[in-house]
């Protein structure tokens, strides 16, 4: 079977409706050379046939135009009764294409028992307009129907990434 890609809108309402007007609001009390991240998490449907072929893709939504991302945290159950399945967490067009890549080859799915974050070159990326979407680089051995548990932050505008040193995590804004 060819590699397919599949958008979990079919399972999901699209984020970027509820996302959206909940950014318009954030804005509103925004400069336009800061940002505040705004947090959303989801609990994803994972069907076999999004990881039993070498590059399969399961769309899991779409980011508002203007959106950064600032964190990305995710925990799949397990996946795979064997131990062959590899994916990577990545920002993608309409066409598949990858923009970004969040998370890179993660083994968490084997297990289900860790959780993946973002990539430090990731922190701040653009990624408007683009689908998140979880890629099955290796392919499962023996697939299993399961969830990805997933929480992000992303903000909206222009960000002034020059004003500062260093990269911006949620672990930096604790108390």
């Amino acid at each position: 079977m060819a590699a397919a890609t599949q958008n979990a809108a079919e399972y999901f309402a699209d984020l970027s409706l509820w996302v959206a007007p909940a950014f318009r609001q954030l804005t509103e009390f925004q400069s336009p050379v800061c940002t505040i991240p705004f947090s959303f998490g989801q609990k994803f449907t994972v069907p076999t046939t999004a990881i039993d072929d070498n590059n399969d893709i399961l769309r899991l939504f779409k980011c508002p135009t203007g959106s950064f991302i600032w964190d990305w945290r995710s925990s799949p159950s397990d996946l795979d009764t064997g131990t062959a399945l590899v994916y990577s967490i990545v920002a993608t067009d309409d066409a598949d294409t990858i923009k970004l890549t969040l998370v890179s080859g993660s083994t968490k799915g084997q297990a289900g028992t860790a959780s993946d974050r973002i990539a430090d070159a990731a922190v701040g990326a653009y990624v408007g307009g683009y689908w998140i979407s979880m890629k099955a680089t290796t392919a499962a051995g023996t697939p299993v129907a399961g969830t990805l548990s997933c929480a992000w932050q992303l903000s909206q505008g222009v960000i002034n990434r020059a004003s500062t040193n260093r990269k911006v995590r949620q672990d930096d804004w604790a108390a």
